[in-house]
């Protein structure tokens, strides 16, 4: 699979790094709003997800929003091959991406 990288946002908030938009040329996919994340267990990307609603109100866990994924993977080793793939393309494409101060 080929993987380009159209776009990178920075957004430093905790684990999170940003915001990556993808494309898959030969499927004619665009991924906007990938969220990237650094942390002490590596590095990782994570498809969009959406705030869950349930009677027209947002859900929270202990004040915290939850959240659906709106991209799924068919086995837990495919979504972390994507992972890596989508993280190699945006050190490439976007070093500074993961430098923090």
């Amino acid at each position: 699979m080929n993987i380009l990288i159209k776009n990178f946002r920075p957004m430093e908030k905790g684990l999170l790094c940003g915001f990556v938009t993808v494309g898959i040329p030969e499927a004619g996919i665009i991924i906007n709003d990938i969220s990237v994340f650094s942390g002490d267990k590596g590095t990782w990307v994570s498809p969009p997800s959406k705030p869950r609603i349930k009677d027209g109100q947002v859900v929270k866990e202990d004040g915290k929003v939850i959240y659906d994924e709106v991209v799924s993977f068919s086995s837990a080793e495919m979504r972390k091959a994507w992972s890596g793939a989508v993280i190699g393309k945006l050190q490439k494409a976007y070093p500074e991406a993961f430098i923090t101060d």
